[in-house]
């Protein structure tokens, strides 16, 4: 049996639409149905700490600081950050072979930093983190002496495409258009906002790619991946409103209250090529400081 990551189980699920950023839209990609990392980085100086019961600590956080990574996580938090091969996939993502401690809920502190060396390239990497992910990887076999291999599987996922009338709900952005504020950034650019009008969500998109619409439907589709398919590579402002509440709860539902057709856009169901990751041996963190 594997395990689905599920990172909003780290947070309220009403929270996962406005988190989304933190949780999907910053974490570093790798090419579909490829377990490799594209670049290598590792921590000069780390510690690893259990967390107390009741005590906050430095709170849950996926992005890299300055000089290195602090954040309270569980250990299958750092697995996914180090693994999961798509920045909007982390739901969705199997993992085979887990140990049975991994299931239960135990938190650790991290605190850790790159060489003075490494500063300059750990500041400078881009969007998806893909130092923060190499690094990680490498802390997880030095520090829970992960080894671990990927073996290839097909997966169903929705693709979006274009509809046969072409784009009619997406404006071109305008590149010299600033952004306005207080907006949720989304990891490929632009951001969007959220308000309520007669009791429906509705979200305003602005200077935002078709990949991150894709980010943002992946947030209502927790057992599927969400690809985009349209070969679209420009910036768009749009608008989506909600078809209303979900009855049944049910948050692989979620996705059929978002409909793409006004955009004109469609989602369809296909099937892609990806990995599972196998866990050959792994042991709990050891907590001292390196």
């Amino acid at each position: 049996m594997f395990l689905l990551i599920r990172l909003c189980r780290a947070v309220p699920a009403s929270l996962c639409l406005f988190a989304g950023v933190l949780l999907f839209g910053s974490t570093a990609m790798i090419a579909e149905g490829s377990g490799e990392p594209s670049k290598s980085m590792r921590f000069e100086v780390t510690s690893i700490r259990p967390v107390r019961p009741g005590v906050i600590g430095e709170g849950v956080n996926f992005n890299p600081s300055p000089t290195g990574f602090t954040a309270n996580l569980t250990v299958w938090m750092m697995v996914a950050i180090a693994y999961a091969p798509d920045d909007n996939s982390w739901e969705t993502f199997p993992i085979l072979h887990m140990p049975k401690w991994m299931y239960t809920p135990d938190w650790y502190t991290i605190r850790a930093r790159v060489s003075e060396a490494d500063e300059a390239a750990w500041r400078d990497q881009g969007p998806r983190h893909e130092l923060l992910r190499a690094a990680m990887r490498d802390l997880l076999k030095t520090r829970c002496h992960l080894e671990a291999h990927t073996v290839p599987a097909e997966f169903t996922d929705y693709t979006l495409v274009v509809g046969p009338k072409g784009l009619t709900g997406m404006k071109p952005s305008d590149p010299k258009a600033p952004l306005p504020a207080g907006g949720i950034p989304f990891a490929s650019g632009g951001e969007k906002k959220l308000e309520w009008s007669n009791g429906r969500t509705v979200v305003h998109f602005y200077g935002v790619q078709v990949a991150g619409l894709a980010e943002f439907l992946q947030q209502m589709s927790p057992s599927r991946q969400v690809h985009d398919r349209t070969g679209l590579t420009g910036r768009y402002d749009f608008t989506m409103t909600s078809a209303g509440n979900n009855p049944t709860h049910d948050r692989d539902l979620e996705i059929l209250l978002w409909p793409v057709k006004p955009l004109g856009l469609e989602l369809k169901t296909g099937k892609y090529e990806g990995f599972k990751l196998v866990i050959d041996h792994m042991d709990k963190p050891t907590d001292n400081d390196e």
